[in-house]
């Protein structure tokens, strides 16, 4: 008896550019797990497709700028809160600024379409990350499952106050840090490092923004950087961050090695290189991650939850993607525990 056949995934393309049409369809051309329920030209009949409730995935052209995609993705999401917004468009200044900002409204994931001219090795490597995309975020969930009702347990709190606050992000995350740090408040004056799996181009625009969004100083972590109450720093994209003691004082280190998990920057380097220097005084979030990254940052936050057991006080919203089975499937959790740390 042959297996049941998976469901297709359920994708709407929204682009009236043949810049992203061309290579967009070519990479979809003859995928028996993908169909492509529908085509249009502009976002307003995106959002009355999406309303339908038959769309799993939104390939959205970012060309048309970033007033309009940040207006289509709240749109979009108001329509469908459970579909997944994937924005497309050539790699451009302007492009990756609307990415970011569209990143932080709630769309998943940003991929560079190849230029008319490029090479095929840009056509392949698109589609191995369009295909890689699609199948990791999968069909939307249009049944509600009820929850397994929680088992009471009271846990084990650690008596170590923490001294830095570390964060690890993949797809999807520029909204979940966004809400994470919001949360926060201006008044939690733990030095912050995130890794965000971003390429080189993004984090710097990211970083901006939140300092925008945050109304405090968020920058790209830089080599020998001294820690100091209040910093908010960013891997930047295409390094390493690690920290490090040097005498009293704790300093930031970049060094550019291989990619670890497909990512580089890593949450891997900076989560162990923080346990070795603080130990049991760390306070460790992963917000995000698809396929087998997320198993692994997920195995580094254990060997730091062996040293820190769990410490009250801190507002986060997670939105984790876990890879069991060869599935992934999506889980959004918010947890509110009583007062900020001061």
């Amino acid at each position: 008896m042959s297996a049941p056949k998976e469901p297709q995934i359920r994708v709407l393309i929204c682009t009236d550019a043949s810049v992203v049409a061309n290579p967009l369809k070519l990479a979809l051309l003859g995928n028996a797990s993908i169909t492509v329920q529908k085509e249009v030209a502009d976002t307003i009949s995106a959002v009355t497709a999406v309303r339908n409730g038959d769309i799993d995935i939104v390939l959205l052209d970012i060309g048309i700028g970033e007033k309009p995609v940040r207006t289509a993705i709240t749109r979009l999401k108001r329509a469908d809160p459970s579909v997944n917004i994937v924005m497309l468009g050539t790699l451009s200044f302007a492009n990756v600024r609307t990415s970011i900002r569209g990143l932080m409204d709630g769309a998943v994931e940003y991929l560079p379409t190849p230029t008319p001219h490029a090479a095929g090795a840009d056509q392949r490597t698109f589609e191995e990350s369009l295909e890689r995309v699609l199948r990791a975020l999968g069909r939307r969930k249009t049944k509600r499952v009820p929850p397994t009702p929680p088992v009471k347990t009271t846990p084990e709190i650690s008596k170590v106050a923490p001294k830095i606050l570390l964060i690890g992000s993949s797809t999807g995350g520029p909204q979940a840090v966004t809400d994470l740090l919001t949360g926060l408040g201006n008044d939690f004056n733990l030095p912050i490092l995130i890794t965000q799996h971003m390429p080189a181009s993004f984090t710097s625009i990211f970083a901006k923004s939140l300092s925008q969004h945050l109304k405090r100083n968020v920058k790209e972590g830089s080599e020998a950087h001294h820690l100091q109450p209040g910093d908010i720093l960013i891997a930047p994209g295409g390094l390493h961050m690690q920290v490090k003691a040097h005498g009293q004082s704790t300093r930031v280190h970049l060094f550019d090695g291989p990619q670890i998990n497909y990512c580089k920057p890593s949450v891997d380097p900076m989560f162990e290189s923080a346990v070795a220097i603080y130990g049991a005084a760390i306070l460790a979030v992963v917000l995000t991650g698809v396929m087998q990254r997320i198993a692994d940052d997920q195995k580094s936050c254990h060997r730091i939850h062996h040293h820190t057991r769990r410490w009250p006080g801190i507002f986060t919203t997670f939105a984790v993607r876990r890879w069991t089975e060869g599935d992934v499937f999506a889980e959004r959790r918010t947890i509110r525990m009583a007062d900020k740390p001061g």
